[in-house]
């Protein structure tokens, strides 16, 4: 039986304990035991929280239980520390090897401890930076990671809170300081630019990025090609214009993509760009953005063959879009609010249509106006199908109403879109018949006249757009039901993309009606939306397709109390203003003129908490809301609630003052202010931008060789005195400035010996000493010395420190973007030293210079030039 149990606990053992227990290794685990209590006995030299962590696995216990010690020491030690450093070893070797490191490195017990000590604090504050921090290594920078992460979470924060529990005052305040938020970030931008502009020419026949751009610009042949030249000045190209704006085809024939990468490329109208066609930008920069419409057009081959759309109709595919592939692999993010519509009508059809009612519109506060939608029938239209596919009627219609409508608005501009080719230059000549000169400006901030055909009209928007149908019925009175690149699969983008780019009011002209077309014939969307669109713009029942309510509809009873009141005040108020997801609470129409909303007000309600950042609150609705002529006003509930007839009097003066006031309450669009040119490039001596090195004047005393010893204090007064005005000076041009003043004109083993001995002593009476040893080196790039302008009989080359000529490399770097290693040395020899040789010694000291700034990550080697690493 006892045999039994003694096999029973043998088993028990290995089974806990591992490899760790055998019988032969029981002498070395009493040995551990010995050496634990051995530390125990020499804690009292550490500190009493390292002895008591120390003491429950150092101190004495009976050989018998080494075992269970052994265990519980293990399981103490790694549950202190948090880690699994000795329960994971295999072999009693292992645990041994670990101890023995542990005793060696006691003398760092109190930072472990109080590294713990302050890992779990932070951790349990805050956990997931700490988890950060050690999974994704985040050494570099760490404090203003942690600033900039906590700052995001406390601007959060405060921007959801911004909400009823601070209203009234801090609403507007906010509001007024988000502007000014937004107009210093533009002016920091223009200033950051301006700020990097080059202000130095150090050599105009250098190999410096500056000069040679400045070279290039004074050529009047033999230019460089603009690809060789962007790859010559790529460093100084982003310095200039730190934004791009080209064509996927500009990208491919401009830029070189192993000499120019960019931070961030953004595809915008990504929907009609070929996958093939963005390669080309994704390998030139690091992260990119894509944005576009998949209810627009997609690439299309329509253009390629240069034949007319009718008659290669059924040859013509869409092509796959960038947008496309990248919505079906990567996050996407909706940008739902709409901004280019003065009406919601032009609009609403898309938004049912094409867009579910997701997209975010804003009313118009003038209920009748000239803005929105407009149908013209040209009854006498013929379409010369199968000759030369035009609608020469329709053109003519299309050139009278352009007349009218540039009469009636000559302050907006206009834009003429055909569903053709064929009618697109059927118009064009039209105008040249009315003798209409068509200036098509590329000027972006020109808005001209311009017509266009369904393929090339995406991405441009007009105030008032003319539609030219032009398909219709033949000479004798037959309707086909081609209309050319709407009848192919998804067609009906290309309406949607049509239909969608007024500002203020779309015309149809149209030699079809709706009634026209046979919705039992129709088997493409593309023309059985086109049905569905003229009778939505000759029927104007746009209750069909906006998101509108009958009658009285409100959000909340505080919304409900506020209109009783105002219709008992004789107000005439409507309720709930607007056609999709966004209304206007509140709306009082005006007295003389119904046709116009003159105040709108709103209530903190479930409408006004929808938005979940105060900016979209607060701030970028009334906005917008005000750029489409509201005058809004709020009321708070709690306010409503403690002082009802006090709201009600500020509703009647705010009302009182607009009838009064003769000002137009439609706001002008915020413009940019113009930016002023920035300086042209500055002709500045690089011997100019520094000071004077300055050598010290020591007054001479005559000192024998063998008796320096003697005069330790003087020697160490002149150190000081050296140091004041020198340093950091090279401890070789330190020592030889001393026995220049005692009369000694060698520096031997023993003088050097007794220099440095003084030079120690020195440091340690003296915490301001500041001097450069050539062994050693500096951390930081602004704790390089400044550079001073030195002749050779001054200071010779080589005895400037390395430091100092490193620093002298990061100024010119910051001013010609790059430099060759033999633009250097004849920049910071002649340039700044006054040295016109450039030999070995002074080229070798300009390279341990280079080392030591590419050692410390301060530069980095960029197709045989030096450039700052960013």
């Amino acid at each position: 039986d006892k045999h039994q149990k003694l096999e029973s606990q043998n088993k028990k053992c290995v089974k806990n304990l591992g490899n760790i227990y055998s019988e032969q290794n029981l002498d070395k685990l009493d040995k551990k035991a010995d050496e634990f209590a051995q530390i125990h006995k020499n804690s009292e030299k550490l500190s009493k929280k390292s002895v008591k962590i120390i003491h429950f696995w150092m101190s004495e216990k009976p050989k018998e239980d080494s075992l269970e010690y052994l265990k519980k020491v293990i399981n103490e030690v790694d549950d202190y520390l948090s880690k699994s450093i000795l329960s994971n070893s295999e072999n009693i070797e292992e645990i041994e090897e670990k101890i023995h490191e542990f005793i060696e490195n006691i003398n760092h017990l109190d930072d472990v401890l109080i590294f713990k000590e302050e890992y779990d604090s932070l951790n349990n504050e805050m956990k997931e930076f700490i988890k950060k921090y050690f999974t994704e290594n985040i050494i570099s920078r760490l404090s203003s990671v942690f600033l900039k992460s906590y700052y995001l979470q406390l601007l959060e924060e405060l921007l959801k809170e911004n909400n009823i529990s601070s209203p009234k005052n801090k609403v507007e305040q906010f509001r007024e300081k988000d502007f000014e938020v937004r107009d210093i970030q533009r002016y920091k931008i223009m200033d950051s630019i301006e700020q990097n502009q080059p202000s130095v020419n150090y050599h105009s026949r250098g190999t410096n990025e500056v000069s040679i751009l400045k070279r290039e610009n004074e050529k009047k042949r033999r230019l460089k090609p603009i690809r060789n030249l962007l790859e010559d000045i790529s460093n100084l190209v982003f310095t200039l214009k730190p934004c791009f704006m080209m064509s996927p085809l500009s990208v491919s024939q401009y830029i070189n993509p192993n000499a120019i990468k960019f931070d961030v490329v953004i595809f915008d109208e990504a929907s009609q760009i070929m996958p093939e066609d963005a390669v080309s930008c994704l390998i030139r920069a690091k992260q990119a953005i894509v944005v576009g419409d998949t209810q627009q057009l997609p690439p299309t081959s329509f253009f390629m063959s240069g034949r007319d759309d009718e008659i290669v109709e059924e040859e013509i595919e869409d092509l796959e879009s960038f947008l496309s592939e990248c919505s079906t692999k990567f996050r996407t993010k909706p940008l739902l609010w709409h901004y280019r519509s003065k009406n919601e009508h032009l609009i609403a059809f898309s938004n049912r249509f094409f867009y579910e009612h997701r997209l975010i519109t804003f009313p118009n506060a003038r209920i009748k106006d000239d803005s929105g939608l407009d149908f013209v029938h040209v009854k006498s239209g013929v379409y010369d199908r199968g000759k030369s596919r035009k609608n020469r009627v329709e053109a003519r219609e299309i050139v009278k109403k352009y007349k009218e409508l540039k009469k009636k608005f000559s302050e907006k501009s206009i834009g003429i879109i055909a569903f053709s080719i064929a009618q697109e230059n059927a118009i064009r000549e039209e105008f040249r018949v009315a003798g209409i000169n068509i200036d098509e400006s590329i000027d972006s901030y020109r808005e001209d006249l311009f017509i266009k055909n369904l393929e090339t009209v995406q991405g441009d928007e007009r105030d008032i757009i003319l539609i030219s149908i032009g398909y219709g019925k033949d000479s004798s009175g037959k309707l086909s039901y081609h209309f050319g690149p709407l009848n192919r699969d998804g067609g009906y983008k290309r309406l949607n993309v049509a239909i969608t780019r007024s500002r203020f009011k779309t015309v149809v002209i149209s030699s079809i009606s709706p009634e026209d077309l046979d919705e039992d014939k129709i088997n493409v969307d593309g023309v059985r939306y086109l049905k569905y669109y003229l009778d939505y713009a000759k029927n104007k029942d746009f209750n069909k397709f906006l998101q509108t309510t009958e009658g009285l509809d409100f959000d909340s009873s505080f919304e409900e109390s506020v209109y009783e009141t105002l219709v008992n005040e004789g107000f005439s108020v409507s309720t709930q203003i607007g056609c999709s997801g966004y209304r206007v609470d509140l709306a009082i129409k005006h007295p003389k003129n119904p046709g116009v909303y003159l105040l709108g007000v709103e209530c903190d309600g479930a409408q006004y908490h929808s938005s979940r950042f105060a900016r979209d609150r607060d701030k970028v609705r009334q906005l917008i809301l005000e750029n489409l002529g509201w005058n809004i006003h709020r009321i708070w509930s709690d306010d409503w609630l403690n002082n009802r007839d006090y709201e009600i009097k500020k509703i009647k003066e705010k009302v009182d003052s607009l009838l009064k006031s003769k000002k137009d309450n439609f706001r002008k669009e915020d413009k940019f202010e113009k930016v002023e040119d920035v300086e042209d490039f500055k002709e500045v001596s690089l011997k100019e931008k520094y000071d004077k090195y300055e050598v010290v004047e020591l007054s001479q005393r005559r000192i024998d060789y063998n008796e320096i010893d003697y005069h330790s204090d003087l020697i160490k007064k002149r150190m000081l005195q050296v140091l004041e005005v020198e340093a950091p000076i090279d401890i070789e041009l330190l020592f030889k400035r001393i026995l220049a003043s005692i009369g000694i004109q060698k520096l031997g083993k023993r003088i050097t010996e007794e220099f440095v001995y003084l030079l120690k002593d020195l440091k340690s009476e003296y915490n301001n000493v500041y001097l450069y040893d050539r062994t050693a080196s500096i951390d930081k790039i602004d704790a390089y010395s400044p550079v001073r302008i030195s002749t050779e009989k001054q200071r010779p080359f080589t005895l400037i420190p390395k430091e100092e000529i490193a620093g002298a490399i990061v100024d010119i770097l910051k001013n010609t973007f790059s430099a060759t290693k033999e633009t250097l040395v004849a920049d910071i020899a002649k340039g700044i030293y006054h040295n016109n040789r450039t030999g070995d010694k002074i080229k070798t000291k300009i390279d341990e210079a280079v080392k030591h700034l590419l050692k410390k990550n301060v530069v980095k080697q960029d197709n045989g030039k030096l450039i700052l690493e960013k």
